[in-house]
């Protein structure tokens, strides 16, 4: 099983998926025991505490990781949660809220629901090659690049660097070819339980252009002064919104 970790208390409680080459340690820079809701962050495959025992099927990655996540809320007897997936997780949440019935709150943090471009895909089947060779230059070349600003965020980029390289080179592999392989999101529209919050400044989110019309103009947040890395970044301003989304 997944290992995950528990912070606050209180209901409904919320479910916190991280991003590639993260763990439920990037959670830890935002004050979340400032909200009464009990967190469960949980460690995908081969990230933080969660071993990689070679996941098997690429082409249903995410729905796999959705449910080891599941397995995890099962284990614990949470039947109804919230979800809040970065980037990589979510992707993952997406699935989670497709198959469990008692998922409600949806909030894609630097995230979409699109599947990827043709040059995306290409670009992440390269990721899965060279980090098999060169998973150190890789990941030293990957994270600085997730940050609108790096020169101001040497310290969260050596650590999370750190933390990038005990993830074995498989799994990275692994995941990079899974998100490459999901499809766009048409098992629900967007609806009332919907929500994404972008970083202004993410240029994975100003390549996707004006494509979430989709959604209601309420439910799309922005983060000023904020790259990929959001809750870093400006964790303050995503605090205002998680609470905004999350206690109403």
């Amino acid at each position: 099983m997944l290992a995950y970790k528990i912070i606050g208390s209180g209901k409904p409680s919320c479910v916190l998926i991280h991003g590639f080459l993260e763990s439920s340690e990037m959670w830890d820079a935002l004050s979340l025991d400032l909200l009464e809701i009990s967190f469960i962050c949980i460690d995908l495959p081969g990230h933080g505490g969660s071993s990689f025992n070679g996941c098997t099927n690429v082409e249903k990655g995410m729905e796999e990781l959705a449910f080891a996540v599941i397995e995890v809320l099962d284990s614990l007897n949470i039947h109804d949660f919230n979800i809040v997936g970065h980037s990589l997780g979510g992707y993952v949440a997406l699935e989670v809220k497709r198959i469990h019935k008692n998922c409600k709150k949806l909030v894609l943090l630097n995230s979409n629901y699109l599947e990827d471009s043709p040059a995306k895909i290409l670009d992440r089947k390269r990721i899965a090659s060279i980090v098999k060779k060169s998973k150190s230059l890789f990941i030293q070349k990957a994270i600085p690049s997730l940050f609108s600003n790096p020169s101001s965020q040497k310290n969260e980029i050596s650590r999370m660097t750190s933390s990038a390289l005990t993830i074995p080179s498989d799994a990275i592999a692994w995941t990079s070819l899974a998100m490459a392989s999901r499809k766009k999101w048409t098992s629900l529209e967007p609806t009332k339980d919907f929500y994404m919050i972008q970083g202004s400044l993410d240029h994975m989110r100003a390549n996707r252009g004006n494509k979430f019309q989709l959604l209601d103009k309420n439910h799309v947040f922005k983060i000023d002064n904020a790259g990929h890395m959001s809750h870093i970044e400006n964790p303050s301003e995503l605090m205002r919104h998680l609470k905004l989304i999350l206690e109403c």
